[in-house]
């Protein structure tokens, strides 16, 4: 299969990139995740997941995506959201919503461009990855790809620091891959 470009991929394509599996498994290592609240069938990091289809959007309580799942009171959800017009903002004040009315925290993944209009404004925790930029996944071939044209952020809703104030750490990109990258080295050797 030949290398896609952003330009060789449709639309929907292009707002799949996945996060990197060496990211999220060094952030799963101190958030455990209970959700990935925008996944698709293709690139999900959680088992429990909410698709464009189901929309996360539009739900009233994220802890109704499955039955039977218990709750996600003060538990965090993973989001890493399409970067297509409007939906940054959208997933951020959902989140927020979430974590107001229900006790969800979350983490965001989204372009560092804090003089962006949909920049949070009651974010708990912004962390800057420094280092270097991260590399998503294609949709189609499924190999990361060097290129982002910008940095990443993390932002964070944590309901038990509502109202406390905004912090801002940094958090260096290498350092993330290898604690991600040990972690994902450690379930190889125990599942193979």
């Amino acid at each position: 299969m030949a290398d896609y470009i952003a330009s060789d991929l449709s639309p929907n394509q292009k707002d799949a990139w996945a996060t990197p599996d060496w990211l999220y498994a060094a952030l799963n290592n101190e958030f455990w995740f209970r959700l990935d609240a925008c996944a698709s069938e293709h690139n999900f990091k959680n088992p429990c997941y909410i698709t464009e289809a189901m929309d996360a959007l539009s739900m009233e309580n994220w802890k109704d995506v499955w039955k039977g799942y218990l709750h996600l009171k003060q538990r965090w959800a993973w989001i890493n959201p399409p970067y297509s017009r409007g939906m940054i903002k959208a997933f951020i004040e959902k989140a927020y919503e979430q974590c107001v009315n229900h006790q969800i925290n979350s983490v965001l993944l989204v372009p560092a461009t804090p003089d962006a209009s949909w920049w949070p404004k009651h974010a708990t925790e912004i962390r800057f990855i420094t280092g270097g930029r991260v590399s998503f996944m294609n949709p189609v071939t499924k190999k990361v790809v060097n290129g982002n044209t910008k940095g990443s952020v993390l932002i964070l809703f944590k309901h038990s620091d509502l109202g406390a104030g905004q912090v801002t750490r940094y958090v260096d990109r290498d350092r993330l891959r290898e604690i991600g990258e040990a972690i994902l080295r450690e379930r190889e050797k125990t599942d193979g």
